[in-house]
C-alpha cells in the first residue's frame, strides 16, 4: 500500500510468515523420489514466487480459481 500525504511517501508491506512444517513435508516428498513439486495457488504471482523460492518449489501456477486448480491436476 502506498500513500502520499503533503509530499511524504509512505509504504507499508504486510506479509504472512510460513507455517512450520512445509519444508519437512517437501523434503520427505523428495526423499520418496518426487522430482518436481508444483504449487497451485490463488495468490498473485509475486507472492507465490516468494513462497516457492523459500520452499524450493519447482513450478508455480498462480492466480488460480478453485476450478482451475482441479483442472491443473487432471
Amino acid at each position: 500500500m502506498v500513500g502520499v500525504l503533503s509530499g511524504c511517501v509512505r509504504v507499508i508491506f504486510i506479509a504472512d510468515t510460513l507455517r512450520l512444517g512445509p519444508n519437512e513435508a517437501l523434503l520427505q516428498l523428495r526423499a520418496t523420489g518426487v522430482k518436481c513439486i508444483v504449487m497451485l495457488t490463488g495468490d498473485n504471482l509475486s507472492t507465490a514466487q516468494a513462497v516457492a523460492d523459500e520452499l524450493g518449489i519447482d513450478d508455480i501456477r498462480a492466480d488460480l480459481m478453485p476450478e482451475y486448480k482441479v483442472k491443473a491436476m487432471t
